[in-house]
C-alpha cells in the first residue's frame, strides 16, 4: 500500500479520509498529421486546388501524481511538456490532376514546438484504461513559432499585406483515452 497522507483520528469517531500519493513519470512519441485543400474556378474555367498537409513529430513527458489507492480507481493530476516539430507540405495543380503531383516541402527542416500543459487523468484499475482531459499551451513568448516564411510560400501575391511575424500559440484542449500500469509501491 502506498504511503497514507491522512488517516482518520485514533478514536475512531471522525469519518475515514485517506489520501494516497504516489508519484509517477511517463514518456511517449506523438506523430499525426492534417490535410486541409482550398479550390478556386480560374479565368478558364477550371478548378484549381491547392492542398495543404502538416506533420507532426512530439516527444512527451508526463509527470503526476496519483489520489487515491493506485490498485483501484484513481485520480492523477500531472503536468506535462512536449517537443518536436512540425513539417508543412503544399501541392497545386488543376483538380483533375492533384492526385498525381509530388508533395513540396515548404519548412524543410521542420519548425520547433514546444508545449506545456496540465491534465487530470481517471485510471479505472492497475493495470487499466485511463481517461485524460489535458490542456496544452505555448510556455511565454520566445516559444511561438513564426510562420511567415510558409505565409510568403503558400500566398506569393499576397503576403506583403499581412502582419510580419505572424506568431502561432499551441493551445489545445483534448481527451486521451489510454492504458497505464502503475508500478512500484510495497
Amino acid at each position: 500500500m502506498p504511503p497514507c497522507l491522512l488517516q482518520a483520528s485514533p478514536t475512531g469517531k471522525a469519518p475515514s479520509l485517506l489520501l494516497y500519493l504516489q508519484i509517477f513519470v511517463g514518456c511517449g512519441y506523438t506523430a499525426g498529421g492534417q490535410k486541409r485543400f482550398a479550390e478556386m474556378t480560374d479565368s478558364n474555367g477550371d478548378v484549381q486546388r491547392r492542398e495543404l498537409w502538416v506533420k507532426e513529430r512530439l516527444f512527451d513527458m508526463d509527470f503526476g501524481v496519483a489520489l487515491g489507492d493506485p490498485a483501484k480507481t484513481s485520480i492523477y493530476l500531472g503536468t506535462l511538456m512536449q517537443i518536436g516539430g512540425f513539417t508543412v507540405n503544399t501541392r497545386t495543380a488543376p483538380k483533375t490532376e492533384i492526385k498525381d503531383m509530388e508533395w513540396t516541402k515548404i519548412n524543410p527542416w521542420g519548425d520547433l514546438k514546444f508545449t506545456g500543459g496540465v491534465f487530470l487523468r481517471i485510471q479505472f484499475t492497475n493495470p487499466g484504461i485511463y481517461i485524460q482531459p489535458y490542456y496544452t499551451f505555448t510556455p511565454g513568448a520566445i516559444f511561438n513559432n513564426d510562420v511567415t516564411e510558409i505565409n510568403e510560400k503558400l500566398n506569393p501575391n499576397t503576403y506583403e499585406n499581412d502582419p510580419s511575424p505572424i506568431n502561432v500559440k499551441y493551445n489545445t484542449v483534448g481527451i486521451k483515452i489510454g492504458m497505464g500500469i502503475l508500478m512500484g509501491g510495497d
